[in-house]
């Protein structure tokens, strides 16, 4: 992929210029840090920033797996709700830039538990004090469409912010501080806010998985509905992190396709690359809820475009989840 990122020349502050958007692309390898370095982007993101040549750091949990073997990569064993850890891996790493992923997040629960959202918060910002005071130059966070008040319109990085979960109110509270914390120390910290993933080694128990496991065992599930998503393959979402890790653009950025996609045309379109043009039905219920589809302007604006469509990223999935299940479909070719 061609969004690497650049710029590890130490800034000071009467040289920072006065646009909002300034590509850093002098093509120096960078200092990197990344949390949530084993999850499903923070994985495909550590691949990306290797392939680009530079020097990663992966904040992770004892126990966890090694992401990768490649040559390029450290470790940092330590947990999150540690400040002592924390310092430790900032210290070690002396990041240029650093990825935050890591959230305490299980599919359905992370929506209302209290523990979680609030323990992730409480890490965040203690992750995000001891960067500023570390001296990062550049912080890239995810956050989530989760944080938009829904209704009929395209979300815009301006739309109103109203959570309907608590994992959105504690993203928005996390984003707001961090940004403002961020800035009063010159530091340019995006937040991302990350529309609806998929790919491999997405979790199996949300939709897509479900939905492409359920079609590789030769069912047909009777609970995807025409609510409409904004969907972007785990691939374009690592690229469009990197994107935001080598410019100077604070604050929220939508990470999303920018289509809508309804589970049921996603459920039809697994049906048909597996057995046909005539896809199997898959029943359609009685949802009504607004469509979430967010405007990827700004990053479009850095040049990033999506590099993956619908058809393909299903595609690609399937595989995988055929390899990793050993399962067998009936073509082989879609």
């Amino acid at each position: 992929m061609g969004y690497g990122l650049g710029g590890s020349k130490k800034r000071e502050a009467s040289s920072e210029p006065e646009s909002l958007i300034e590509m850093q692309a002098n093509g120096v390898p960078e200092r990197v840090l990344v949390t949530g370095a084993t999850g499903f982007i923070g994985a495909s993101l550590v691949d990306l920033l290797l392939e680009e040549g530079h020097e990663v750091f992966a904040f992770v949990r004892p126990g966890a797996r090694e992401v990768t073997s490649k040559r390029g990569l450290t470790m940092l064993w330590g947990d999150l709700r540690s400040e002592e850890d924390i310092r430790y891996a900032v210290v070690s790493a002396a990041p240029t830039i650093s990825f935050h992923l890591a959230w305490r997040a299980e599919p359905v629960e992370y929506l209302t538990s209290v523990p979680w959202n609030f323990e992730s918060v409480r890490f965040s910002l203690s992750l995000v004090e001891a960067l500023l005071e570390g001296g990062c130059r550049r912080i890239v966070c995810a956050g989530s469409c989760a944080e938009y008040e829904l209704g009929p319109n395209r979300l815009r990085e301006g739309s109103p912010t109203r959570p309907a979960t608590l994992y959105g109110a504690a993203k928005l509270a996390l984003g707001t501080a961090a940004t403002s914390a961020a800035s009063q120390s010159g530091t340019i910290l995006a937040w991302a806010r990350i529309f609806y993933v998929y790919g491999p080694r997405e979790d199996p128990r949300r939709a897509v998985p479900r939905i492409v496991r359920e079609a590789l065992a030769g069912q047909v599930s009777s609970t995807y509905s025409r609510q409409h998503r904004d969907f972007l393959y785990v691939q374009d979402v690592v690229s469009a992190l990197a994107v935001l890790g080598r410019h100077r653009v604070p604050g929220p950025v939508n990470v999303c396709s920018g289509q809508a996609t309804s589970l049921h045309e996603i459920s039809s379109m697994v049906q048909e690359i597996l057995r046909g043009p005539e896809p199997s039905p898959a029943y359609v219920d009685d949802d009504n809820s607004p469509p979430i589809v967010g405007d990827a302007s700004v990053l479009t604006k850095l040049g990033w475009q999506p590099g993956v469509g619908l058809r393909a990223g299903l595609t690609q999935t399937i595989a995988w989840w055929r390899e990793t299940e050993g399962k067998s479909g009936s073509r082989e070719d879609a």
